[in-house]
């Protein structure tokens, strides 16, 4: 199955399913390099797959990526910032 993963404000596409989705939250990839006030993208859900992130993107995008052994986590619009959750 094809995964999306970030890359440079588009998708791109490799051969991951993802062990992991975590859905309706908000991803702050903290990707801008620039120093201001804006941290970077903002995304809806994130896919994880061998404690790696391997897509970043709207819920749909992302949980279409789902294999039939991927765990799903609703945020419930809870935020997930880099360095705050840890794989299992």
């Amino acid at each position: 199955m094809a995964c999306g993963i970030w890359v440079g404000g588009g998708l791109a596409w490799s051969q991951q399913v993802p062990d992991t989705i975590l859905y309706n939250g908000k991803i702050v990839t903290v990707d801008n390099h620039e120093v201001n006030e804006k941290l970077g993208t903002i995304t809806q859900a994130i896919a994880i797959r061998e404690g790696k992130i391997v897509a970043v993107g709207s819920n749909d995008q992302i949980r279409r990526l789902a294999g039939p052994n991927t765990k799903s986590l609703d945020l419930k619009g809870r935020t997930v910032t880099p360095g705050f959750w840890q794989y299992p």
